[in-house]
């Protein structure tokens, strides 16, 4: 999730700001919903009404920074999908709390790969940890079966 788009409607003899937010499927490259962003709002209020319009039982939903929000994830759950949230200053106490927790422990790398791009080395390096084991209660508590710590880093040389 998290494509959004904006448009331009001639008919409107300018530019119209509209925004959507849309479910994509990665594999078939294929949007599969959309929902448009009302205006004096942002994505956080559009995602749930998206994921009501969409059978996500069994899927695994993943959504940026913006849309890393207890409730969301909650509602992930309840309609028996799977989250990979990517969490950033937004929920400060769980980005504390998982860089405390691969500051303490590595985790298992599970990817460590190098390539050369456009003339660049880039190296990505994918950790992971037990969220049990690791975050404090409150977040365990507040985001509902959240089960892995993921850390992402890439670096170009």
């Amino acid at each position: 999730m998290g494509r959004s788009s904006e448009g331009y409607l001639p008919q409107a003899r300018g530019i119209v700001d509209f925004t959507y937010f849309s479910a994509w499927v990665s594999e078939n490259r294929f949007c599969i919903g959309q929902e448009k962003v009302e205006e004096k709002s942002n994505e956080i209020t559009a995602i749930p009404k998206l994921l009501d319009s969409l059978d996500i039982s069994d899927a695994v939903v993943s959504i940026d920074a913006i849309g890393t929000q207890t409730k969301i994830a909650e509602k992930i759950v309840e309609q028996g999908g799977h989250y990979f949230l990517s969490v950033k200053r937004n929920q400060q106490s769980l980005l504390d709390d998982m860089e405390h927790a691969f500051k303490v422990n590595k985790g298992t790398v599970f990817t460590d790969e190098i390539e050369s791009n456009h003339g660049r080395i880039e190296t990505r390096q994918c950790s992971m940890l037990p969220a049990k084991d690791y975050l404090l209660e409150e977040n365990i508590q507040a985001w509902k079966q959240v089960a892995t710590l993921i850390k992402y880093r890439r670096t170009e040389k």
